[in-house]
């Protein structure tokens, strides 16, 4: 649990710096002397840490998870499993981790498929022992990524099909593939923020990911909350997800804050209900 937590910790940040969100924390720069930016402005707000192995890298990441714990609580210092490994371990997960391009890391799914090969040789070893399935091995045997395509399809379908049911006329249509969208409303119209989503085997959040976009859309059309507010709106009101893996759960929760800083770098999510 501790390895899964940093290393969604990691992929975290990259993917929140690939995006622009944030000052470079692991990604390094010749210019700033192989160090990350951050870890470059940090040096010189502690000058005394140069001397400290790695250039009090552990230390410096710390200070950047505490940053970070003020928006999203997966790296709260109060964290379940709030640990580092040690300095040169550290160092050389952050080597690895930036040899995945830039590109990859801006992809919507990253996390999800990082979420699928999580497990991947623990479960195909299980799988061919033939043993019974208890409990213990559900969460294990059960992981399997939804692709985007089959995802898109499911919900322009089930939540986009809702909306168009009761407003045919909306710009939704022109978006997404929905079928058999009705010439009027067949269900009494209700405000979006009493619209609902449950995805009861949430697994790294890929459902609830496309459903926050649909929602964003359906905010915006009916014009009652302002823009910044939506994401928060969305999070909290809209989104439900429930999973046996904590960390999916992690995952699931990350995406939906770095979906919610993307569109406002400023949003405050108290709660999430995944």
């Amino acid at each position: 649990e501790l390895c899964f937590t940093f290393f969604n910790r990691v992929a975290g940040v990259k993917v929140m710096e690939a995006q622009d969100l944030m000052h470079p924390i692991f990604t390094r720069d010749v210019a700033h002397g192989g160090r990350s930016f951050g870890h470059k402005r940090w040096l010189e707000d502690n000058p005394d840490k140069r001397s400290n192995p790695r250039e009090g890298l552990r230390d410096y990441i710390k200070a950047e998870f505490r940053v970070l714990a003020d928006k999203i609580q997966l790296y709260s210092p109060d964290y379940l499993y709030n640990m580092l490994p040690d300095v040169n371990e550290l160092d050389e997960i952050i080597i690895e981790f930036n040899k995945i391009s830039d590109d990859d890391w801006h992809s919507d799914d990253i996390m999800g498929w990082m979420y699928e090969y999580y497990n991947r040789t623990k479960r195909e070893e299980f799988k061919s022992t033939g043993d019974k399935i208890e409990y213990q091995w559900v969460s294990l045997t059960s992981q399997v990524y939804t692709p985007r395509w089959v995802v898109e399809f499911i919900l322009n379908n089930s939540l986009g099909k809702l909306w168009m049911e009761m407003h045919p006329n909306s710009s939704l249509k022109d978006n997404h593939y929905i079928a058999n969208i009705p010439e009027e409303a067949t269900i009494v119209a209700k405000p979006v923020q009493d619209i609902k989503v449950l995805d009861p085997a949430v697994g790294s959040g890929n459902f609830l990911l496309y459903a926050f976009d649909l929602f964003y859309e359906m905010y915006k059309e009916e014009g009652l909350v302002a823009d910044s507010e939506i994401p928060q709106k969305i999070i909290e009101n809209n989104i439900h997800g429930i999973d046996l893996d904590d960390r999916a759960i992690q995952i699931a929760q990350l995406g939906l804050y770095i979906k919610a800083m993307e569109l406002n770098k400023n949003a405050v999510i108290d709660h999430t209900n995944v």
